[in-house]
This record gives structure tokens, sequence and C-alpha cells, in this order.
């Protein structure tokens, strides 16, 4: 007589798995960085539900998607930002920071009123600025450049860049919404 191989191994000798449920778990669970102790936990955990196979798929397709999901998230809108505004500002370039996710120019535009003030203009990627013509070099403390940028919707002082005139009289764009950018 045949003996029938049972389709469910064992952990524990009590609690019982599918392998490929489990595989797939542990794999996901990788991707997104959890700790291996913690997959463990987490396939022991399902299987003390007691819950179907069906449920076990449709929970390990969600647990699938989460990685793509949680970029997605982390990112923001450009809603900060009055898009429907341009102003222009000149002043002194006080930092040029080239860092992702976003570069920025810290301005010091003199006021009317006494000292001057900082500015904070935020640009794209470091990536996306280098197909503008932006380099990591192209500002340096004390430069003096104009900027034409998106004004924040609060007031304060700073924006999304849209173009910059540089000390050389040369224009730059960097507008984060694709618009298009002034000649050259």
């Amino acid at each position: 007589m045949r003996r029938r191989v049972p389709s469910r191994l064992s952990i524990t000798g009590k609690i019982r798995y599918d392998v490929f449920s489990s595989a797939l778990l542990n794999c996901c669970l990788r991707v997104i960085g959890m700790a291996n102790k913690t997959c463990r936990t987490t396939i022991l955990m399902m299987e003390r539900m007691k819950t179907n196979k069906t449920l076990r798929l449709i929970g390990l397709a969600g647990l699938a998607i989460l990685p793509s999901v949680v970029p997605m998230l982390a990112h923001h809108a450009f809603s900060a930002f009055d898009m429907s505004k341009t102003t222009t500002v000149s002043g002194a370039v006080k930092e040029f920071q080239w860092i992702n996710p976003h570069s920025w120019i810290q301005l010091m535009v003199a006021d009317a009123s006494g000292p001057a003030v900082e500015w904070s203009i935020e640009m794209g990627s470091p990536s996306s600025l280098v197909r503008q013509g932006w380099k990591p070099k192209t500002l340096k403390p004390g430069d003096q450049i104009t900027i034409n940028m998106h004004p924040l919707r609060d007031g304060r002082p700073g924006g999304s860049l849209v173009s910059a005139m540089l000390p050389d009289g040369t224009r730059i764009g960097g507008s984060p919404t694709g618009e298009s950018q002034p000649a050259k």
C-alpha cells in the first residue's frame, strides 16, 4: 500500500503551513526589511489564526504589493507652492545644497526695510537637474543671481525654482512641474 505524502510540513510538530505560502511570505517580509525572527513569528501567527488557503494567499498578495506602495506615500506633492504665481527675487547665494531627494538654493535677498532675508528655493533631484544643465559647482557662495520661482502659499520666504539667471547671464531652468524652460 502507498503512503500518502502530506501537503503540509510541520515546523514544531503542532503547527503546519504550506511550503509555498511560507516561502513567499518570507521573501516579501525580507524585501520590506523585516528581520528573519519577525518572518518566522508572522508565519506562526498566520497558522495560529487557522486561516484558510484563500485568505492566506490574499494576505500574501497584499504583502507583495506593500513594497511598491511605501515609496509612493513617502513623496510629497507641490501643494505648498502657489503654482499659479511666479515671483522673481535677486540676491547672493548663501549655500547651494546638491542633495537628494531635492536640491536647495539658500539665497540672501536684500529687504527694503533692513537686513537681508534668507530664502529657501527648492529644486528637483540632482539627477533631473543634470539633465537641465545644472552641476554641483554651478553656484558658489556669494554669487549674485536672479531666481524665478513659484512662491510658498503661506507667504514665508521660499519657493519652487522655475529658472535662474546666473552671474554670467546664462538662464538655466529647474522647474519640477515640467514647464517649458526659457531659452539660454
